[in-house]
């Protein structure tokens, strides 16, 4: 479109009849304007260019952004994860030894119970006891243990009531 218009103005100024001059400078601001206009498409180029690559790598930095935000919610979501199994196993943890310690406190008072209670027949009743039968209610049925507890004879008589039976 330029060629075409310097084309058309230099056929305008020869038949117009100018002078030598004239033309010259007609073809030189021509010339010019054509190289100008040259330089402007080249820019517009390279700028479309650089535009083209920005919006790339703007793209590019985007899609690993959101990458990266996915992979941060995931090792979010499995350390929420390990944090509820860590607090339930505390929990359970806890559970039992709140049981286990239940469990020793009623131990603890049915043996009390127990000695009691068999202290209070052999004062009360002031019949002899048979430590091998209690023994084996506090689950010291062992011979060895028994005998320790027991002595050599298998049937406990207190002294006070030894003399009454004797009497």
């Amino acid at each position: 479109m330029t060629r075409r218009l310097i084309g058309g103005l230099t056929l305008l100024l020869l038949a117009s009849g100018c002078r030598d001059g004239t033309t010259k400078i007609a073809r030189e601001a021509a010339d010019r304007q054509a190289r100008q206009n040259e330089q402007i498409a080249r820019t517009a180029r390279e700028s479309s260019q650089a535009t083209r690559r920005l919006i790339e790598e703007e793209s590019q930095a985007r899609r690993e952004l959101l990458a990266t935000e996915r992979q941060l919610q995931e090792e979010r979501a499995r350390l929420i994860d390990s944090w509820n199994d860590l607090e339930a196993r505390r929990q359970a943890a806890h559970s039992r030894e709140r049981t286990i310690a239940a469990g020793q406190t009623v131990a603890a008072a049915l043996a009390t119970l127990l000695a009691l209670s068999i202290a209070w027949r052999a004062l009360a009743a002031r019949s002899p006891v048979d430590l091998d039968a209690a023994c084996w209610l506090l689950d010291l049925h062992d011979p060895a243990a028994s005998h320790v507890i027991n002595g050599p004879s298998a049937d406990l008589q207190l002294p006070h009531l030894q003399q009454e039976t004797n009497q």
